[in-house]
């Protein structure tokens, strides 16, 4: 097949995979090979006839389920009746067998993207384009497509390739737009593949900022991919001098090298707790006050849920955190009230469909994601709030200035030096209570370390 292409570079055949100088050679001019190439060719594999039939029906696909409005149902009936092809179809298995291909899967592919011009897929004999399939991909997820893909194929991973398309589109926009945050990114990162540790700030180092680039010299030397948590050393000190301070948020992992300070995370492993919301600013000036009673129950309700949810963006078709929609109070107050009347007799009670879509169901949806691996917590001073379960009794909350969240910190050794625990939800001071007309004289000055 031929593309009219006068100069060819092919990452995988090109660079001596083996060689780990010549791989240390290519790496900081990777930017510039992807950045400068007219097109970037994605070669996923060769392709059944059955598969390249159900590939050149993506487009038409893609058309039908833009024609959809709200989400569909499992029942094969809603689907055809929206205008898809019905459930037992197999451009289903063959749609879903493409997204698993391990492409989708590894990091390296993040720099490809977003670095590339124009981006064409080619599986077989057939060709496709970027924007096909990332609309595509918004499509299954935004009409709820996606929850055929996981639970009838009983294959949760295959959905991997249609989030890839959605969070690399984003992440290409935003680098476009110069808005890509670079912390951010490295947290992307920890969803992919890589052979080893070093590879996910080098498989990465093409799309950060320019003085994080200066900071990282690429080496496979033995030694530096043993000490690899040198490198991320190397990253999260320039990241905190430019102002990326949320840094400090994703430093709590399951596993975490011993020689890494408590505020550096390990980009190798995966958070131990799910990331807090952007919307909060505890250590910033609030915007406007938020105006609720400070009442205990109402303080509780909130608590639960930390005040905060996931909603599908309608745009980019991802989820996303926003504070909680609905008043929190209300609905626990209506879930509390239900479970002291069953529990008063034994006989049961009776629930319109509108109360429990509209109070319980959200509520009680996010209270499992809001406490995986957290403790809730009741300060000396009577603040209420959730930490992480590695978490003492002892440990302190603490605000620091210019950071959107809370955290929690263990006294170290020394006077001035504390192990930074992790983010924490404390309700009363999530939006820049405790900032406003604070006494600065109690401002305190420590050391993370």
């Amino acid at each position: 097949m031929c593309f009219g292409a006068e100069r060819a570079w092919c990452g995988t055949s090109v660079i001596n995979q083996r060689d780990d100088e010549e791989k240390a050679d290519q790496i900081p001019i990777m930017d510039k090979i992807y950045s400068h190439a007219t097109k970037a060719l994605v070669w996923l594999g060769e392709a059944t006839d059955d598969i390249e039939q159900a590939l050149g029906q993506f487009a038409s696909l893609r058309d039908r389920f833009q024609a959809v409005e709200g989400q569909i149902t499992c029942a094969s009936s809603h689907y055809t009746e929206v205008g898809l092809p019905e459930i037992q179809d197999p451009i289903w298995k063959h749609l879903s067998d493409f997204m698993y291909r391990s492409w989708f899967q590894r990091l390296w592919v993040l720099q490809e993207v977003i670095l590339a011009k124009h981006i064409i897929f080619v599986c077989g004999g057939q060709v496709l384009g970027f924007e096909l399939l990332r609309s595509l991909s918004h499509e299954i997820f935004r009409t709820g497509a996606s929850g055929y893909v996981e639970l009838i194929l009983h294959r949760p991973e295959d959905c991997r390739g249609f989030r890839t398309l959605i969070e690399v589109g984003t992440l290409r926009d935003e680098f476009s737009n110069l808005s890509l945050n670079p912390l951010y990114l490295l947290q992307s990162g920890r969803q992919y593949e890589t052979r080893e540790p070093v590879d996910r700030i080098y498989g990465l180092l093409g799309i950060m900022d320019k003085d994080i680039k200066q900071a990282v010299i690429a080496d496979y030397s033995e030694e530096a991919r043993d000490q690899y948590w040198r490198l991320y050393l190397l990253v999260g000190k320039p990241m905190i001098e430019l102002g990326y301070l949320d840094l400090l948020m994703f430093a709590e992992t399951y596993q975490k090298h011993l020689q890494l300070p408590s505020w550096a995370p390990d980009w190798s492993n995966k958070l131990r707790t799910e990331e807090l919301p952007k919307h909060f600013h505890a250590g910033i000036s609030p915007e406007n006050s938020h105006d609720v009673e400070d009442l205990l129950l109402e303080r509780f309700s909130r608590t639960l849920v930390a005040d905060y949810t996931q909603m599908l963006s309608t745009t980019t078709g991802i989820f996303g955190y926003c504070k909680y929609p609905q008043d929190a109070l209300e609905d626990y107050k209506y879930l509390r009230d239900c479970l002291l009347e069953w529990k008063k007799d034994g006989s049961g009670i009776i629930l319109s469909q509108y109360h429990v879509e509209k109070h319980v169901a959200m509520y009680i949806k996010y209270i499992p994601s809001t406490w995986a691996n957290r403790s809730f917590f009741v300060t000396d001073s009577g603040h209420i709030g959730l930490c992480s379960q590695s978490c003492q009794v002892g440990d302190v909350v603490c605000i620091f200035l210019s950071l959107k969240h809370t955290y929690t910190i263990r006294k170290g050794p020394e006077e001035v030096t504390f192990k930074l625990i992790g983010p924490a939800y404390t309700d009363g001071v999530m939006y820049g209570e405790a900032i406003e007309g604070r006494d600065t004289s109690k401002d305190e000055i420590f050391i993370i370390s």
